[in-house]
């Protein structure tokens, strides 16, 4: 390990820096000691795991030199606030050694010598790669269930159209005389004609093409249907 280059009667809170690194050796989530510099001055095993590196490698490294571009500024007012002020906890993204994102989260305390100045900061650094994975997975669901259910009464909407068209198509049929229009209709109602709709002519195609057109109402529905009278 990397020997911390704080002096030896350093603390955070009442404890002293040489009694924490013995527990922070046996720790699972990261421990990060820098200077007022911001370089590191210890940090153990777990830190080191996390970034893919060796706790020897980061020794006298930067902070900002394993950040993410967009939390290098983040973490530069951190480190400015912890000479005046408490613990604070931040979300960082970090870059392993690999180029993978290492998100986490940052507990930050500071480190005040006999005399209480400010020498550093001790960084508890918890991996929550995982956890961000699992919510971001979920906001995604929840994306596709909202534009499942905007779809779906989309098709609703449509299908009351639907309905209320075929019952007016309904109401002229039940009004139409046997005859070429009434054909077509028939046509239009049935199944197969619905499957088979590109090759059904429209209604003013069949009426224009056969003959010449008058237009009737029919009763039940106030609809304008085009009848045909067909030369001898």
């Amino acid at each position: 390990m990397a020997a911390s280059e704080a002096p030896m009667d350093t603390s955070v809170g009442q404890v002293p820096m040489e009694r924490l690194r013995t527990i922070f050796d046996g720790m699972f989530d990261g421990v990060w000691l820098i200077g007022s510099d911001s370089r590191t001055t210890y940090v153990n095993e777990a830190m080191a795991g996390l970034l893919g590196t060796t706790p020897d490698a980061m020794h006298g490294h930067p902070i900002t030199e394993y950040l993410s571009e967009e939390f290098q500024a983040t973490a530069e007012a951190m480190i400015g606030r912890q000479s005046v002020s408490v613990a604070e906890r931040v979300d960082m993204r970090f870059l392993r050694s690999d180029g993978a994102d290492l998100w986490t989260l940052v507990a930050a305390s500071p480190i005040v010598n006999a005399d209480g100045s400010y020498v550093g900061s001790m960084l508890n650094v918890s991996d929550v790669t995982g956890k961000r994975a699992a919510q971001n997975q979920a906001m995604q669901n929840q994306k596709l269930e909202a534009i499942g259910a905007f779809a779906a009464g989309i098709s609703h909407d449509f299908n009351n159209l639907l309905t209320a068209i075929r019952g007016y198509t309904e109401l002229a049929h039940a009004e139409l005389p046997e005859g070429e229009i009434r054909a077509d209709l028939d046509l239009r109602r049935s199944p197969a004609g619905s499957s088979r709709s590109p090759a059904a002519r429209p209604f003013s195609q069949s009426s224009s093409t056969r003959g010449e057109s008058s237009s009737t109402c029919c009763r039940c529905c106030g609809l304008s249907c085009q009848r045909t009278s067909t030369s001898p």
